[in-house]
């Protein structure tokens, strides 16, 4: 039960962050994916954004980090995952409609 209930939450969060950006009036926006996941589903929705895929989220993290991607869609757990092994992110849990 509480691996669906987990899937829900992922999935209702990474929909509300396609909307969010699908909002943003930055055009062209680059947003770095792992490969196979709703995540790049989601982002391959979204007009005038570049999908990048990548192996893990960490190499996605990575690519950003260094300036090759604007965002990286990814699951809560993850992303807090993530700020613990690559410094300098930050985890934009909400993006304002």
């Amino acid at each position: 039960m509480k691996k669906i209930l987990s899937l829900i939450l992922v999935v209702a969060c990474c929909f509300g962050c396609v909307i969010g950006l699908a909002s943003c009036s930055k055009p062209a926006a680059k947003i770095a994916v792992q490969s196979g996941t709703t995540s790049e589903m989601y982002a391959n929705l979204l007009a005038d954004v570049e999908v990048a895929s990548y192996e893990t989220f960490a190499l996605a993290a990575s690519d950003m980090k260094n300036g090759n991607a604007d965002y990286v869609f990814v699951d809560k757990t993850t992303a807090y995952a993530l700020l613990k092994e690559i410094d300098g992110l930050k985890v934009i849990e909400n993006i304002p409609l």
